[in-house]
């Protein structure tokens, strides 16, 4: 790790909602990739601001900033933990407060998930617990599996939200290819979202097939999945405009997947 001085904020007062912070048309491997965890000394959060203490703490990675060149981007990043990130970003009292006088402290818990696109030319998404479809992902956790310590690791954990998620096992992945389309923040919780694709040369059926042997049920009750068309897509988007119709992460996801490939916004 090494420590910074100033301190990055990426997090102004003024920043819109849902703003790419890095894309490329042509996603990017691991090789392409920095990753730097900086030591986080910011101070300690003033004492009007009260994080309650929740079951399942873990630690994950925070967002400080997106640098580099649209080829080779560099993403610097702290140690928080999902308390922090619940107590700050997610809380919409703490964060008003926060953003408009220290938003150095706001976790900023940033969050993967892949579009995944089938041989048959299909996107996966999944049919979530609460009804809504989603994009197949979660939280950037690190432990001792995952370190988080250089960029390959972004990708490894990308790849076991799918496994744990779809049912994959190596030899599915053996067959498939992920990488990074782009950063960008999520919708009005402010959630950094690193946006991946995944190609495969599994079918929608064999997909479909795997995670009823073995998906995660309890994360999605089945599986959706939309022809990868212009119009299809744009459908999928008018249909669901919001945070009510869908998840934050795969509104935007497929609208950075639009801006790298403007065939259907």
């Amino acid at each position: 790790m090494e420590k910074t001085a100033p301190r990055i904020e990426i997090f102004p007062q003024t920043l819109s909602w849902g703003e790419v912070l890095w894309a490329s048309s042509h996603p990017i491997g691991p090789e392409n990739l920095t990753l730097k965890v900086v030591i986080d000394d910011a101070p300690n959060l003033p004492p009007d601001i009260i994080i309650p203490e929740i079951s399942g703490n873990k630690q994950m990675l925070g967002l400080i900033a997106v640098t580099g060149t649209s080829e080779n981007p560099v993403l610097t990043t702290k140690l928080t933990d999902y308390r922090n990130h619940v107590g700050t970003n997610l809380n919409q009292g703490n964060f008003e407060k926060i953003r408009a006088t220290h938003p150095e402290l706001l976790a900023n818990g940033i969050v993967v998930c892949s579009l995944i696109f089938t041989s048959d030319n299909r996107l996966v998404l999944g049919n979530r617990m609460n009804g809504l479809p989603g994009v197949i992902g979660g939280t950037l956790n690190t432990d001792e599996k995952r370190p988080m310590t250089y960029s390959y690791h972004l990708f490894m954990h990308m790849e076991d939200e799918i496994q744990e998620e779809l049912g994959w096992s190596e030899n599915e992945f053996e067959s498939a290819s992920t990488r990074l389309l782009g950063i960008v923040l999520n919708g009005k919780k402010l959630r950094p979202l690193l946006v991946f694709v995944t190609s495969t040369s599994l079918t929608s059926d064999e997909i479909n097939r795997i995670f009823n042997d073995r998906g995660n049920k309890e994360e999605h009750t089945g599986l959706i999945f939309l022809e990868n068309t212009p119009q299809n897509l744009s459908q999928f988007l008018a249909d669901h405009p919001n945070d009510a119709s869908t998840t934050l992460a795969t509104l935007d996801s497929l609208k950075l997947y639009g801006i790298t490939h403007p065939i259907f916004l």
